[in-house]
């Protein structure tokens, strides 16, 4: 796996506000770019959840920072469509694009499209997908990622949350709720990459997009209430996807999303290779400005704010030769 770190980084032009900005991935085909805490200012906070934004038909809606900033966002990062499926349930299913059929005016022609709960979709040239993160990652995925000339490439995008990788329900009482059971394997699916098409899963590439670190991300098992639960996730996780998913003590209940990902990507036969890991932890992860944390976290000072990632799916046509 390629350990990317992300202040050496190229970015095509700087975006306003953004704390990482890079439109080198997958050959140029994808663009990344994130905010945190802070956008123009040091002394406004924001905060990047779209469960604020409402349509025109359901009434008013409280100012927010995406309503300040986003058209703005939209502009610089070149894209007028905006892919916004909630991921509250942590259901792992990617959905169709005709799914997001809400639509929220943003001025400046930006439409963010919502309507349907799911963890992913696919991205077609020119739009950008958005996620609220506070530690959980984003993930992208490229089929191929080499492609011959004049092949179509295929990006799709989504949340890895634990519940988005982990199925819950199987974890704690041993009764699968879904099938697949990860995003992942959705994600390659959605591509043209399912289960009956295992050898495309050769030419796919993996980005995954500042994970929460380990050492943030702990589930004791002495924990009063939940220690129970948090032995028996462990104990799953570490059969199915190997005891690297859980560094140090295990008594500590230590998770490594970015490891876990990893693992269910090459178990699906997707090379290490091409997996590429952007951390938080080289550039603002419990880094401090004047003593203020910059990158939200769930388990950090600000656990309710969110921090914004977009992901843009450029158009590059693969030339002959």
């Amino acid at each position: 796996m390629h350990d990317a770190v992300l202040k050496k980084m190229p970015s095509v032009q700087p975006i306003t506000g953004a704390l990482y900005d890079n439109a080198a991935i997958f050959g140029g085909r994808l663009r990344v770019t994130a905010f945190g805490r802070f956008y123009n200012s040091t002394t406004e906070e924001e905060d990047w959840t779209f469960s604020n934004l409402r349509t025109p038909e359901d009434g008013k809606e409280k100012d927010s920072s995406l309503r300040r900033y986003l058209p703005q966002i939209a502009k610089e990062v070149g894209f007028k469509e905006l892919l916004v499926p909630s991921p509250v349930d942590f259901n792992a299913r990617v959905c169709w694009e005709k799914e997001l059929d809400t639509r929220i005016p943003m001025g400046g022609r930006l439409t963010v499209r919502r309507g349907t709960n799911a963890d992913g979709c696919r991205l077609q040239p020119g739009q950008a997908y958005a996620l609220s993160a506070a530690g959980c990652a984003a993930i992208a995925a490229c089929h191929p990622v080499d492609p011959h000339p004049h092949e179509k490439v295929k990006i799709a995008v989504g949340h890895a949350g634990l519940k988005s990788l982990v199925d819950e329900q199987a974890a704690l009482v041993g009764l699968p709720s879904r099938k697949p059971e990860s995003i992942t394997e959705n994600l390659l699916t959605s591509m043209g990459c399912s289960g009956i098409k295992t050898s495309r899963r050769k030419r796919v590439g993996v980005v995954i997009i500042l994970p929460i670190p380990s050492s943030e991300f702990t589930h004791p098992w002495a924990h009063p209430e939940w220690g129970g639960d948090n032995k028996r996730r462990c104990g799953y996780i570490a059969e199915k996807w190997g005891k690297s998913c859980l560094p140090g003590d295990e008594q500590d209940g230590r998770i490594e999303l970015h490891e876990l990902i990893t693992m269910q990507f090459t178990s699906l036969g997707v090379p290490l290779a091409h997996i590429t890991l952007l951390r938080t932890r080289d550039l603002f992860w419990k880094t401090k400005w004047q003593g203020k944390e910059i990158w939200y976290s769930t388990r950090g000072e600000f656990s309710k704010r969110r921090n914004l990632i977009i992901l843009k799916h450029n158009k590059i046509i693969t030339p002959a030769p």
